[in-house]
């Protein structure tokens, strides 16, 4: 008879102590390999053991964050509908800059300008002090940029500024992109929801927009960030900030703003600001890993990697 080592049972007993001859004479079985080709097959399992050993993948998570972008957001433009011009006292008052005033020498990038009737002179600054960027831009003196992909070197400006923006990349994502999160879920076979899968994709892309106009600014600077108090409490992006920066995973971002005054009795028009100041022991790297981090949790990997293959843009 037989046992599990592929042995007589007699033969066993008899070579009981001599283990090693009983393991020369088993089956061939090559362990290793049959771990190695198990780990192979299952994606999950390699993954959690590249991860315990500190391994690397082929790609680092920046450079998925940056694939993903481009994947979802490829041939789309803003619906021209939702850019809105805005006057230079608009600016002001919701930016709180009649409050807290820039230098006359601040550097300023004004991102998602659109169409906006403004002017460097508006602000007591040199003209070449101002810089413009939008998606779509509406204005010859507006350069094509993404705030995903701001289009700049780092700690170029003392200041950034984000009006109406971060709602399009918190919680209003454009229709093309919902469409392409929701075929990545099909793709992969993943068990999330749609509508959970779009909101953790909107809260990193807000933090990886707020990490992109933390980078262009200099130590010591400013990012003021400005919209409805409603798109605020909607979005995700800030309550994360905050949550890492009260955790101590964000060190050195002091969070503050100005009371706004209102230019419409209706409580959804209520306008607000907040500013992200980089103080003394801030350390981009530092932000950026827990970018890395939040898109990690937000994201799953399978998804990831769903989201990158071509059937998604069809």
């Amino acid at each position: 008879m037989l046992d599990e080592t592929g042995l007589d049972a007699a033969e066993v007993t008899a070579k009981a102590k001599n283990p090693s001859e009983i393991q020369k004479e088993s089956p061939a079985i090559d362990t290793a390999e049959q771990i190695k080709e198990q780990i192979e097959q299952n994606d999950d399992l390699r993954e959690i053991l590249a991860d315990i050993a500190g391994e690397k993948t082929a790609e680092e998570p920046e450079d998925i964050q940056a694939a993903i972008i481009d994947k979802l957001y490829e041939g789309i433009k803003p619906d021209e509908s939702t850019v809105t011009a805005r006057e230079p006292d608009q600016y002001k008052r919701v930016l709180g800059l009649d409050k807290v005033p820039l230098l006359s020498s601040s550097r300023v990038l004004d991102v998602g300008s659109g169409n906006a009737n403004i002017k460097a002179s508006d602000f007591d600054l040199p003209e070449e002090n101002i810089v413009r960027i939008d998606m779509s831009p509406q204005n010859p003196d507006v350069q094509e940029g993404n705030v995903l992909d701001i289009p700049f070197d780092d700690e170029r400006f003392d200041e950034a500024w984000a009006t109406f923006v971060l709602k399009y990349v918190d919680h209003r994502l454009p229709s093309e992109v919902v469409s392409r999160l929701q075929s990545a879920i099909q793709i992969s076979g993943s068990h999330i929801g749609a509508y959970t899968l779009v909101d953790n994709y909107s809260t990193f892309q807000g933090i990886k927009a707020v990490s992109e106009l933390l980078r262009v600014v200099k130590p010591g600077g400013r990012v003021r960030v400005a919209s409805y108090l409603y798109d605020f409490e909607q979005g995700e992006t800030l309550k994360n900030i905050l949550d890492g920066v009260l955790s101590g995973r964000i060190p050195g971002l002091t969070i503050t703003g100005t009371e706004v005054q209102s230019s419409s009795s209706d409580p959804q028009g209520k306008e607000a600001n907040i500013f992200l100041e980089k103080g003394k022991g801030y350390n981009q790297d530092k932000f950026n890993e827990y970018v890395v981090q939040e898109f990690q949790r937000l994201v799953p990997r399978g998804l990831a990697q769903a989201i990158l293959q071509p059937a998604v843009s069809k």
